[in-house]
């Protein structure tokens, strides 16, 4: 009851701080970039949180209608956890080391229709139990108007959703993302919603499915922020007794406090609920996370982003998630440092370290993208009749 008390306080006041100052952020300059994501290739089909239509090839031009291109992209992914001595076993540490290759042939039909055909290779170095990726790529992009976008087929994993809800680490086991997504990126709103059906039904296993949600609207320097993620695992006509429900939520908002003209400080408050409804349980928890993240451009396409979280909740247990939700408390210090090349290459090695229940645990990230796209002397035109 105690701490009700303290979250319902707390979570009044920051109601009352906007409300005073929304109508003096929305008459403010043009929209600050975006810092309140971990994970900074805006342009990567592959790794990263962006929204709307990642080409995968940040330092070509973009493709023009009639355009049969050859597209590479390449990520290279190295993570080491040192986790333990935690009350929750599914804390543990480990060495994720792969890369994800995704060579394919972009087609541009018109200017609101295009075409992607290829494959996605993956390999998790080390382990023969994990990535091990040979899937096909078939990705459908409509337009209908600037900003707005419908995919079909195979869908961008690069959802720009908070780690609690889901982890990076969790994506890279995956297989591709196959389904339904509809994403939004204009000035005021990022939108990501997605239906990733990633298990059919058959008589001797379950279906399994997740649809997502990410929804920002931004005004001047203020973010508001709303996800939520179910993953379910069930049907009707397999011999698996039960069904599996994961649902989690969030919602917040961020202010950004710029220092200069090339640096910003986001300081943000979320809130997060949880059901977690099995086989044999059906319980729920919430938490509310407190962050402070710089943005600082040390030099031409070099950019510092370090970072500061307190994590405070019960019993929250998302299935997709960061295990670290699980604990009641902990706390992060860490850093990222984004390298932009003029080949196209980018590097992005960062450094945590989590403070939580006594114990102090470390976690080190190497992430590399590097895309390219080559036009075709191929250029086909639409038939008129």
């Amino acid at each position: 009851m105690h701490r009700t008390k303290k979250c319902a306080r707390f979570w009044l006041a920051l109601g009352g701080w906007v409300a005073a100052t929304l109508p003096l952020a929305c008459t403010q300059g043009p929209v600050p970039v975006s810092t309140a994501e971990a994970g900074y290739f805006s342009n990567s089909t592959q790794l990263g949180r962006n929204f709307g239509r990642p080409w995968g090839t940040p330092y070509s031009s973009e493709p023009e209608p009639g355009d049969l291109d050859v597209v590479a992209e390449a990520s290279f992914f190295l993570q080491e956890l040192a986790v333990g001595g935690h009350s929750d076993d599914a804390l543990e540490g480990e060495t994720f080391l792969g890369v994800l290759l995704g060579p394919r042939v972009r087609f541009v039909a018109n200017e609101q229709f295009s075409i992607e055909l290829g494959g996605i290779l993956g390999r998790d170095f080390g382990d023969d139990n994990a990535l091990d990726d040979a899937e096909p790529l078939v990705r459908l992009i409509y337009e209908p108007t600037d900003g707005l976008y419908f995919i079909g087929g195979t869908i961008y994993p690069t959802h720009a959703m908070h780690e609690a809800l889901l982890n990076d680490i969790q994506k890279l086991r995956d297989n591709i993302e196959e389904g339904l997504q509809f994403r939004a990126d204009t000035d005021r709103w990022k939108q990501d919603f997605w239906l990733n059906w990633q298990r059919q039904e058959e008589p001797d296993r379950r279906e399994e499915f997740e649809v997502g949600n990410v929804t920002q609207f931004r005004c001047g320097r203020f973010r508001f922020d709303a996800q939520g993620l179910w993953h379910h695992s069930g049907g009707q006509r397999n011999t698996v007794p039960g069904t599996q429900n994961n649902i989690t939520a969030l919602g917040g908002a961020s202010f950004g406090i710029p220092i200069g003209e090339d640096h910003e400080v986001r300081v943000g408050a979320h809130a997060l609920y949880n059901r977690d409804d099995s086989d044999d349980r059906d319980d729920t928890g919430s938490g509310a996370e407190a962050s402070l993240i710089g943005s600082f451009l040390l030099r031409e396409n070099v950019t510092l982003h370090p970072f500061l979280t307190h994590y405070s909740g019960e019993d929250l247990v998302s299935r997709r998630g960061e295990p670290l939700y699980r604990l009641d408390r902990y706390s992060t210090l860490g850093s990222s440092l984004v390298f932009e090349t003029a080949a196209g290459l980018r590097i992005e090695p960062s450094a945590a370290v989590w403070l939580a229940e006594g114990e102090t645990d470390f976690m080190f990230q190497l992430v590399m993208s590097w895309g390219a796209g080559w036009t075709t002397p191929v250029k086909i035109e639409p038939r008129v009749r």
